[in-house]
């Protein structure tokens, strides 16, 4: 109600009856007017309380990201160490299998790099808007611990006695492969020289990664053959 309007009514009003219920009204419209205020204000400075605390929790989020990102090019080195040390070990199993005295052979599991895996595990709590990097990383994890979950197997005396042990190490050579190479493809993003991860784990990275473990597929009849019927079928490493 307008100044005017409100004068007019109150001039109009004949006694101080008229004019008490007119003003109890008045301050009835009054007072629900400013709760509505009030009301508005107060959630305008609850969402604002609500989109800073979000501001704040993605910026530190952000940095936590950074600071993860920071140690990746040393937990992938850990996981490059990791396949190198298990490859050495099954090339050196393989051969004492193939020597005069094969029940003597023996397999000894290189170290699961526990504190790596934490780290990597970091990165991925972090990276939410990089699901390229989520999957990246997951591979790499999933792929350690297959390799070793199935060379630990190799210690076991009976195992080695009821299946062939030989063309089992061969196998697992090309486990250590998809840690090595599934590592090396996310060094570039690691080492801040790009933002980009790209899912280009192919067969001719597994060849690379071979000859960065120092195997040598010709001398590993079985792990050769392995290979050319995956890639044969259309079968991508991911698929082993």
């Amino acid at each position: 109600m307008s100044g005017g309007a409100a004068h007019y009514a109150w001039t109009m009003c004949a006694s101080w009856d008229c004019r008490l219920t007119w003003l109890y009204e008045w301050q009835t419209l009054v007072a629900g007017s400013a709760a509505l205020i009030a009301a508005y204000i107060a959630k305008k400075a609850v969402q604002s309380q609500i989109e800073q605390a979000d501001r704040h929790m993605k910026e530190q989020r952000g940095r936590r990201f950074i600071a993860a990102r920071a140690t990746m090019p040393l937990t992938l080195s850990d996981m490059c160490a990791y396949a190198e040390t298990t490859a050495s070990r099954l090339q050196a199993f393989r051969k004492a299998l193939s020597g005069t005295s094969p029940g003597a052979a023996a397999f000894h599991p290189a170290k699961l790099p526990s504190a790596s895996i934490s780290a990597l595990e970091h990165v991925i709590e972090y990276a939410d808007d990089n699901p390229a990097l989520v999957l990246a990383l997951q591979r790499i994890l999933s792929n350690v611990q297959l390799l070793h979950a199935r060379t630990s197997s190799l210690t076991r005396t009976r195992r080695i006695h009821q299946l062939n042990a030989g063309v089992t190490a061969e196998e697992r050579l090309l486990d250590c492969a998809l840690v090595q190479a599934g590592a090396g493809l996310l060094f570039p993003f690691a080492r801040l020289r790009t933002e980009e991860v790209t899912d280009g784990l192919g067969w001719p990275e597994i060849h690379n990664a071979l000859l960065n473990l120092d195997i040598d597929v010709s001398a590993f009849p079985h792990l050769a053959e392995v290979m050319k019927l995956a890639a044969e079928h259309g079968k991508s490493p991911s698929d082993w």
